[in-house]
């Protein structure tokens, strides 16, 4: 359980910092390219403890 929290805390905080620099930083393609992994990340990390608690 703790696990999957911390991980969950892990992406969101490099999300954030992920939306931070895309705004200081005029370098989009390599923001862009982390964004997407991360976001990727993120909604792995949802769709499986989603498909956890439909069983």
């Amino acid at each position: 359980m703790l696990k999957d929290k911390k991980m969950y805390l892990l992406a969101i905080f490099l999300l954030g910092f992920g939306i931070a620099n895309l705004f200081r930083n005029l370098d989009f393609v390599h923001h862009i390219i982390n964004l997407v992994g991360l976001t990727l990340i993120t909604f792995s990390l949802i769709f499986s403890k989603w498909e956890r608690l439909k069983k």
